[in-house]
């Protein structure tokens, strides 16, 4: 019509069934209803005509956040019932529960009126991954197709998996946050950090504002750990790292703990146990 294709929505009753009994009317009288449910009988299909264009503002909802219960049963259920009407979920009964601990104590997940949500850190990761050879791990259709082969033939299932493996890990790739534009203020004079190695090899962030005399900066490896660029920036904010895996310089055993700055802008530990 006039150069536009125009589609025509509406509803038509083929059988009224147990509506014919109940009073119940096939079709909306009100105003408001009638706008979303529309009568398809007695139109004359070859004599249309647009009367006028009438432009409405709709706002679409977005889907509910996942709580603890709803991202347990999804798990158990991602997807329908398989040919042999056996479910395909994600993990098993007993480990399902113990991932959310986990990601909420290093930083990919944080928990806001029983809600989960995904952590700045928990986004960049699943963009990496995907981007990333191992971005299967990342579709939720390829992992539950993984939990049914693996249930199906576990051998043959291990033998795929670590050739899979060998295949990921033979491209190198890298997660890391974008860099900041102004880069990570330092703590003590405001001044950007940068990332750099001294001559003797080990690298470190030092503060640009050294030729002023501020002597701040954070080792790139701290008791057998590696601080990312994002643990700088947490511990610059004045916050704690995500539990990271240490090593005792004593007894060169391994520990986990969070990491902060004391008053004095020294590493601190908050062990996890």
């Amino acid at each position: 019509m006039n150069g536009h294709n125009y589609k025509v929505t509406g509803t038509r009753a083929l059988d009224l069934g147990w509506k014919k009994f109940s009073g119940y009317a096939p079709y909306p009288n009100s105003e408001s209803e009638a706008e979303e449910h529309h009568a398809l009988e007695n139109i004359g299909w070859n004599n249309l005509c647009l009367l006028g264009i009438e432009t409405k503002e709709k706002f679409t909802k977005p889907p509910k956040h996942f709580n603890e219960a709803s991202i347990l049963a999804f798990m158990e259920n991602p997807r329908s019932e398989d040919e042999n009407g056996k479910l395909v979920g994600l993990g098993t009964q007993a480990t399902r529960h113990t991932f959310i601990p986990e990601l909420k104590a290093n930083g990919y997940i944080k928990i806001e009126n029983k809600n989960i949500l995904i952590a700045p850190l928990g986004k960049t990761l699943i963009e990496a991954v995907r981007k990333s050879p191992i971005k299967s791990f990342a579709d939720i259709a390829q992992t539950t197709e993984w939990e049914r082969r693996l249930n199906e033939n576990p051998q043959g299932f291990e033998n795929e998996m670590k050739n899979f493996i060998r295949q990921a890990v033979a491209i190198p790739f890298e997660i890391g946050l974008p860099p900041d534009e102004n880069g990570i203020p330092c703590p003590l004079c405001k001044m950007p950090l940068k990332f750099g190695q001294t001559k003797s090899g080990h690298k470190n962030w030092y503060c640009t504002g050294y030729k002023n005399g501020c002597q701040f900066r954070i080792w790139e490896n701290f008791n057998g750990g590696k601080l990312s660029e994002r643990d700088v920036a947490l511990l610059c904010s004045g916050k704690k790292t995500p539990v990271k895996k240490l090593r005792s310089k004593k007894t060169d055993k391994e520990y986990k703990a969070r990491l902060y700055l004391d008053a004095d802008f020294q590493i601190k530990m908050e062990f996890a146990d």
